[in-house]
């Protein structure tokens, strides 16, 4: 059986353009897993990929929330000057460690995001789908009536971003992220660290809503083999 939500879950405060995001992200959830049942392409039974898959994501998450605010309780702690003081006795600035904080959160970010998709093929009957062995999730969009649905997956990171992050083909240079946007490594694009502290806190909130439904949105229709109305 999955393992209950993690105890970091939470919704944001309403108003705010991550409560806007968190609603947007959870409803999508929703959509694209009842849009897969309906179809006939989830899986009846509970796998054991799915509860290894289940246990990862739910431990990752607590680890990023863990990381977060241990840091955000450093920034406003008595130890935060001490600390940046001894940093720069090694010649690191202030503004490295964020840059280096930046760059770590969004790999771990990128990879729950990873494992979501995992997660969601794991819970998948291939042969009903009729594609190869190994589909991703683009093949299964393309047989999903709802295109929208697939627009609003992209809209969480630029996927040049994303593969840019995911191979290391990246680096910073005066507090910006320059990333290669082509396989032979001569274009980049760049983001500041407020640009990737955006992009990077949307990724952190898209994560909670799909942890927030995801996992006994599918419990519930294998219970009860029909999808409840949209909450």
């Amino acid at each position: 059986m999955p393992v209950k939500l993690n105890e970091h879950h939470i919704i944001p405060p309403e108003g705010t353009k991550d409560y806007e995001i968190f609603t947007k992200f959870k409803q999508v959830t929703i959509d694209f897993i009842d849009e897969i049942y309906e179809k006939g392409f989830l899986r009846k039974q509970f796998t054991e990929e799915e509860e290894v898959l289940t246990e990862i994501i739910t431990e990752r998450i607590n680890v990023e929330a863990q990381s977060i605010a241990k840091l955000e309780q450093l920034m406003i702690s008595e130890q935060r000057d001490l600390f940046f003081s001894d940093c720069k006795k090694y010649g690191i600035l202030e503004i490295d460690v964020m840059n280096y904080y930046m760059a770590s959160y969004t790999h771990q970010l990128l990879d729950i995001i990873e494992r979501f998709k995992k997660y969601l093929l794991a819970t998948l009957d291939k042969q009903a789908i009729g594609l190869r062995d190994n589909p991703t999730l683009g093949d299964i969009f393309t047989k999903l009536e709802h295109k929208k649905i697939s627009h609003n997956f992209d809209e969480i990171m630029d996927n040049k971003l994303r593969n840019a992050l995911g191979h290391g083909s990246y680096y910073w240079k005066n507090s910006t992220l320059h990333y290669t946007i082509d396989p032979e490594y001569k274009r980049t694009r760049t983001l500041s660290l407020g640009e990737l502290y955006v992009i990077t806190r949307k990724i952190a909130v898209v994560s909670n809503a799909f942890n927030s439904v995801a996992f006994d949105r599918i419990l519930e229709i294998r219970r009860n083999h029909v999808p409840k109305e949209n909450t």
